[in-house]
């Protein structure tokens, strides 16, 4: 069946798809993102309803001729790196997804001075690095942010900012940590993991496990880096 994706905004026309009835909704994103200038994070509306999930198109209730309306989301001149979808279920569900292949992610991250963590559809609740401070740099070695070092409450603003329209007490609160953790397994690899805050049960725990402001989870974040 061919269905049509266009422009929330402007009605432009995306990309037609020939797809069958039992392929995944997740097909139809892939396909956005490889095909068309869209890239996470973006939203699929049908009919004014949301499309979420790994579902079949026929059980989403799409049918040949349906339009499919896309909502371009994130920041200008920032690009999503990787986001958790606990909380929304827009695709599969995951703690941790790439939303840029892993292996192109030091090249890109070349490219950029700061990264920024954000709940997903909420620029409000954000946390940003300072220019070619250590977070853009771990993130060029593939390690988590922080990797091999304690972060003191007193120290976080040496290195973290909170931007403009940000609720200002996530820094230092979210982000503050001590190093007793990197020895354990796998707590060297960027790609399981993104930030831990150890002995701080309240700030950012974000790994494979567990997406979230405080070590209960519970929030889709997003990992952004400024490079368009």
């Amino acid at each position: 069946m061919k269905i049509s994706c266009q422009s929330a905004m402007s009605g432009e026309l995306l990309l037609d798809l020939e797809l069958e009835p039992s392929n995944s909704l997740l097909l139809v994103r892939e396909q956005l993102v490889q095909k068309t200038h869209i890239k996470e994070p973006f939203s699929l509306i049908l009919e004014g309803q949301p499309l979420r999930g790994r579902e079949s198109l026929e059980a989403n209730g799409l049918k040949a001729g349906s339009v499919v309306e896309v909502i371009q989301q994130g920041i200008p001149g920032w690009t999503c790196i990787c986001h958790g979808d606990e909380v929304g279920r827009e695709t599969s569900g995951d703690f941790l997804i790439w939303d840029v292949p892993f292996k192109e992610v030091a090249a890109l991250s070349a490219q950029a001075t700061r990264v920024r963590i954000q709940e997903r559809g909420k620029p409000e609740m954000a946390v940003e690095s300072l220019p070619d401070s250590y977070p853009i740099q771990d993130l060029r070695r593939g390690v988590p942010i922080g990797y091999g070092r304690a972060l003191m409450r007193e120290e976080v603003d040496q290195t973290w900012t909170s931007p403009e329209g940000a609720m200002p007490d996530l820094v230092p609160d979210k982000l503050w940590h001590t190093s007793s953790h990197w020895h354990r397994k796998h707590h060297d690899k960027l790609e399981r993991k993104i930030y831990h805050c150890c002995d701080n049960g309240g700030g950012i725990h974000w790994d494979r496990k567990i997406c979230g402001w405080t070590v209960g989870g519970g929030s889709d974040l997003e990992l952004y880096i400024d490079v368009a």
